[in-house]
């Protein structure tokens, strides 16, 4: 296999990259023909079987937290209410890394409650 150019790679990944929207868009436009042809519901899984397929839709609606008014409101609700939230900690990424970076013994202390891993590089590619 020759080696490829710079150029040649980004102009291959700008190509794949249109093709990846295209097929996308015409599954979107196959996908939404499909579920015209399905019951719906607000929430929960219509299944279909026909001509040898089995086809599952699952209907979801996204609830989303004010997290602000919770906080603010928590003393005030009941227990019922209060039991209806989740929390779990989240890692403040700016304090976690001033803390690494001002304290490193406190952040040993720390990075014994995370599992770091490194994520997939994104490549942006712009034509000059």
């Amino acid at each position: 296999m020759t080696q490829k150019t710079v150029a040649e790679l980004a102009a291959y990944i700008l190509s794949e990259r249109q093709i990846e929207k295209e097929a996308a868009t015409r599954r979107k436009i196959a996908e939404a023909s499909l579920l015209d042809l399905m019951d719906k519901k607000d929430e929960g899984t219509v299944s279909l079987k026909e001509d040898g397929f089995k086809i599952s839709a699952t209907f979801k609606v996204t609830r989303k937290v004010d997290e602000e008014g919770v906080t603010n409101d928590w003393s005030g609700l009941s227990v019922l209410i209060q039991d209806a939230f989740k929390w779990s900690p989240s890692l403040d990424l700016k304090h976690a890394r001033a803390i690494e970076e001002a304290n490193p013994e406190q952040y040993k202390i720390l990075a014994k409650y995370l599992t770091v891993t490194p994520a997939t590089p994104t490549i942006k590619i712009e034509e000059a």
